[in-house]
């Protein structure tokens, strides 16, 4: 059974921690500086911003996210009900956690709660336990994503894999300075417009690291993140050798008369955890 106090424990400890993977790469980059360098001093700040955060339990960022949920669960397993006890839930947590109240009406600017912002994916697996993954993604990097529909004569790209990576290179050149980098990158092809977006953004949740199970895409990666990572543009935009921490790529298949690519960034700030219950209760997990 999904309780509110799983949900606010979870988030709660995605406000204040960040996996230590992303500490380990971070340290990696770092090293990959040139000594004295501001891309080595940006690294220095966000390694030492988590190591406050963690200390003194407070939020890493200003910026405490939009929650993004993917619930896995098990057949016959109410969404609504879920649905219900996650946003239940995140007035609680909000206020435990001492996360800025980000939600707010499009026209009028009064503020709806984060609970008027939280998004949730549902999927039904094959497990006889539910499994949750919270996402705490910034709204700068955010605004930094892009939805391309090829051919684009404005950035020269046909519908083909330049096409694509011009598509990647425009949003790493253009905005990913305004997403405090170093970034993650998730790349959706094909699909219509809805199913792409979503894609992109539901990557964001594949373990980090884990290898694409297509060789093809595989290869994109690697060529998308050399490229990006040669940009230049480095961590806080200050220049260096770390732009982006990872890629991933995914793809749909798509209409013949359409080809879209959606390119979703997320900032160095990648605050993402899960809940297992496999053994009956909550148990946390990076």
């Amino acid at each position: 059974m999904i309780r509110k106090e799983d949900i606010v424990y979870l988030y709660k400890r995605l406000v204040t921690e960040m996996p230590p993977y992303i500490q380990w790469e971070l340290e990696k980059a770092l090293v990959r500086e040139e000594p004295d360098s501001l891309a080595r001093y940006a690294l220095g700040q966000c390694l030492e911003n988590i190591a406050i955060a963690k200390a003194e339990e407070m939020p890493l960022c200003q910026d405490t996210g939009i929650p993004k949920f993917l619930i896995r669960l098990p057949k016959g397993y109410s969404h609504s009900e879920v649905k219900d006890v996650i946003l239940e839930a995140m007035p609680i947590a909000t206020e435990e956690a001492y996360a800025r109240q980000s939600g707010v009406d499009p026209l009028s600017g009064e503020q709806c709660g984060n609970e008027g912002i939280t998004i949730i994916y549902f999927d039904e697996w094959n497990e006889k336990y539910p499994h949750i993954s919270l996402l705490l993604k910034g709204g700068g990097s955010e605004n930094a994503g892009a939805l391309f529909s090829l051919p684009d004569t404005s950035i020269g790209a046909d519908r083909d894999a330049d096409g694509i990576k011009k598509c990647v290179d425009y949003v790493v050149r253009n905005n990913v300075v305004n997403a405090c980098p170093p970034v993650i990158l998730s790349i959706a092809i094909g699909g219509t417009r809805d199913r792409t977006i979503e894609a992109s953004q539901r990557l964001l949740f594949r373990p980090w690291k884990q290898p694409n199970e297509n060789a093809q895409l595989r290869e994109l990666e690697k060529e998308l993140y050399e490229s990006a990572n040669a940009s230049g543009i480095g961590p806080q935009g200050f220049g260096g050798k770390t732009t982006i921490l990872d890629v991933r790529v995914d793809a749909l298949p798509r209409h013949i008369a359409t080809y879209f690519v959606d390119v979703s960034v997320n900032c160095w700030s990648y605050r993402m955890g899960n809940l297992s219950y496999e053994n009956g209760k909550a148990e946390f997990y990076w």
